[in-house]
């Protein structure tokens, strides 16, 4: 079990995330480090959305993105397009739920604030899924 996954459980992301990618170093293919730094970027982006560091959180939701684009890839893609509903970045926003969509049908989160953002900007076009 890698040293990051102690501090994982801590709540202590920042130094879970420089605990995998120390092990990721020492075995690039190991797939429970690279799951779980994806996990924890997503966490920490969470944190600076909460402190409306929008900018930082998104550049964390990209970099998990490519860390792992399967497991974790509906939880990033449906709250990266969260962060960029916030702004006048509707349209990317709808794609970030679409794509989220796409590597699980069946979340309701996507299905929810897809609605919303169309109520927003007065838009009656449907969702392509």
């Amino acid at each position: 079990m890698p040293l990051g996954f102690v501090f994982q459980c801590l709540g202590n992301y920042d130094k879970a995330i420089v605990e995998y990618k120390k092990a990721m170093q020492f075995d690039p293919n190991m797939e429970i480090a690279r799951t779980d730094l994806a996990f924890c970027l997503i966490k920490q982006a969470m944190l600076l959305e909460e402190n409306h560091s929008l900018s930082e959180a998104q550049a964390i939701y990209e970099q998990a993105r490519k860390l792992d684009p399967n497991k974790q890839s509906a939880i990033i893609h449906n709250n990266l397009a969260n962060l960029l509903s916030y702004g006048d970045r509707r349209d990317e926003a709808i794609r970030e739920y679409t794509k989220s969509l796409s590597f699980n049908p069946k979340c309701d989160l996507p299905t929810i604030n897809v609605p919303s953002i169309y109520a927003w900007t007065k838009s009656t076009m449907p969702l392509k899924v």
